[in-house]
């Protein structure tokens, strides 16, 4: 295509289309590159063909670290997007290097792909897929279980007061009484 209609190859658009790695663009930059299967049909493959038929366990995990990996990916993607308003360059997109978040969608790719990887060789790997929702639990328990339990209410707050005035008051008695008997004795 030539003319005004025609995208430049370092447009924004063809930018983002290549660093998509899907449509005409991608295999247009590089013909010889050939599609890679992704992880969880290698592992889907390799228990079929290799250790036999899968089972509905097998069908449930491996689903639901697909399911992990690619929404931690996509993630992942949009953190990273540019953002381009009229054809100029606006925000170049989010550190992937940064930690929070962005660390923890790093962490669920790499357990949800062991997972499915070893999950091909063993019946017990599935079982790393527990790790998701036992990180939510200590998440939860952490910032909401556990400082609800040793946050002392205003009734409380109030009853530790009055009892640390009482124990000041007692101590400054205890104080003049000792200081009061040690000035008899001299």
């Amino acid at each position: 295509m030539s003319g005004p209609r025609a995208r430049d190859a370092t447009s924004p658009h063809a930018l983002a289309s290549l660093s998509r790695g899907s449509g005409d663009a991608a295999r247009a930059a590089n013909p010889h590159r050939a599609p890679l299967p992704s992880p969880p049909k290698l592992a889907f493959a390799y228990r079929r063909l290799v250790r036999g038929s899968p089972t509905a366990r097998h069908y449930v995990g491996g689903g639901f670290g697909a399911a992990v990996a690619l929404a931690s990916l996509a993630a992942l993607r949009a953190h990273a997007r540019p953002v381009y308003v009229r054809g100029a360059l606006e925000d170049g997109g989010g550190d992937l290097a940064a930690g929070g978040m962005v660390s923890t969608f790093h962490d669920a790719v790499y357990v949800s792909s062991a997972a499915l990887a070893l999950g091909a060789a063993t019946d017990w790997s599935l079982l790393l897929l527990l790790l998701f929702p036992l990180y939510g639990l200590v998440k939860v328990y952490t910032a909401v279980i556990h400082p609800w339990i040793v946050t002392p209410t205003a009734d409380e707050e109030a009853a530790h007061a009055a009892a640390a005035e009482r124990r000041a008051k007692a101590a400054a008695k205890a104080a003049r009484g000792a200081k009061a008997k040690a000035q008899r004795r001299a």
